[in-house]
């Protein structure tokens, strides 16, 4: 082998390592971005089943509305309360709402419960899940405790001072009740979310 042909032989080996370090490098680069694209998924307080609560001063909500449309309940997720009791939620859309029968619920019902909050908490956020999605109207909270109870809500609200949660919602006349107006009440603060 003559001293160019080896030359050559060792250009052509040093540009093929290059080409699998590039290729290496692509590759982990792509990875890199996937996993830190996973991470920021699963930060606490994000929900992956259609419904996103996230903190920061400021609560936001988006809905899969396709997968709320079929009638399925999202999954269930457990919520540790601020007095250490646990509850299971499940998101599901809730029967005999209409968006008509709260169309005027920030204006009447909520008003006083943020007012009240704001006295406590000067800096308090609401944000009004139909003001992102009308479609989310019909979207409803299953709440079930440890002895089985459970109650269907209407999640209207979702508040927030910067540190503590609040959910408004309006729940179903309990029987007996004469007339079909929805009750409005603050759930529990939330402390944090995690995932079962």
């Amino acid at each position: 082998m003559t001293e160019r042909t080896t030359g050559m032989v060792k250009a052509s080996v040093v540009n093929t390592v290059i080409a699998v370090l590039m290729i290496i490098a692509i590759l982990l680069t792509a990875c890199g971005s996937e996993a830190e694209q996973e991470a920021a998924a699963q930060e606490p307080g994000t929900f992956k089943n259609g419904v996103c609560l996230s903190g920061d001063g400021k609560f936001t909500v988006s809905a899969d509305e396709e997968r709320w449309q079929s009638g399925k309940s999202g999954d269930a997720w457990e919520l540790c309360l601020i007095k250490d009791s646990m509850v299971r939620i499940s998101f599901s859309p809730a029967d005999g709402i209409t968006k008509e029968m709260i169309s005027d619920f920030k204006d009447t019902f909520a008003g006083s419960y943020v007012d009240a909050l704001r006295e406590a908490y000067p800096d308090i956020r609401t944000t009004d899940i139909r003001e992102i999605s009308g479609e989310m109207a019909g979207l409803g909270m299953t709440m079930t405790d440890s002895t089985g109870n459970y109650r269907m809500n209407q999640l209207l609200y979702l508040v927030s001072d910067g540190e503590d949660g609040y959910l408004i919602t309006a729940t179903f006349p309990e029987d007996g009740e004469p007339d079909l107006k929805l009750k409005q009440e603050i759930m529990q603060v939330i402390e944090s979310f995690k995932f079962i």
